[in-house]
């Protein structure tokens, strides 16, 4: 019928499928009516939920997807990136960083082409009082200073 209201064609066909008993109990064709055409004219009024719970909800979801940390209280939990030493590497890596270090230092000032001889020597005696411990580098010292010597001859 072209002369129908798409309002009169949903409540014609529908009314009596939306308002349905689970009980199969009948109730009144006139009643079913009204209630769909009720809902129709104030289905805005009726499926709007209210602000209060839009804002509850909003707020709720915003907390839900903020980062979450969370602390473990136990210590097996916890990341680790790098190993875990023992002491005796840790100490054995500390004197051979330092000693390499010495070295270094050492070989520096020996080879040191804009440092006067005078200078160098002040400085490997100042090396040798500085580092008495490191015995095996200040062994070098005094053939350094022979070296040094000899360069200065030649």
């Amino acid at each position: 019928d072209t002369t129908q209201t798409t309002r009169s064609l949903v409540l014609g066909t529908f009314y009596s499928v939306i308002i349905r008993s689970m009980e199969d109990c009948d109730l009144d064709k006139a009643i079913q009516f009204q209630l769909v055409s009720f809902m129709l004219d104030y289905y805005d009024d009726i499926f709007t939920p209210p602000s209060d719970m839009k804002t509850h909800v909003s707020d709720r979801l915003k907390a839900l997807q903020r980062p979450q940390v969370v602390y473990s209280p136990k210590p097996e939990r916890t990341v680790r990136f790098c190993q875990q030493t023992s002491v005796t590497d840790f100490e054995n890596q500390r004197v051979f960083s330092s000693h390499t270090a010495l070295e270094n230092l050492l070989e520096d000032i020996i080879s040191d082409k804009n440092m006067k001889m005078k200078e160098k020597q002040k400085r490997l005696e100042q090396f040798q009082r500085t580092y008495p411990a490191s015995t095996s580098i200040a062994s070098q010292i005094p053939s350094l200073k022979l070296m040094s010597c000899h360069r200065k001859l030649n």
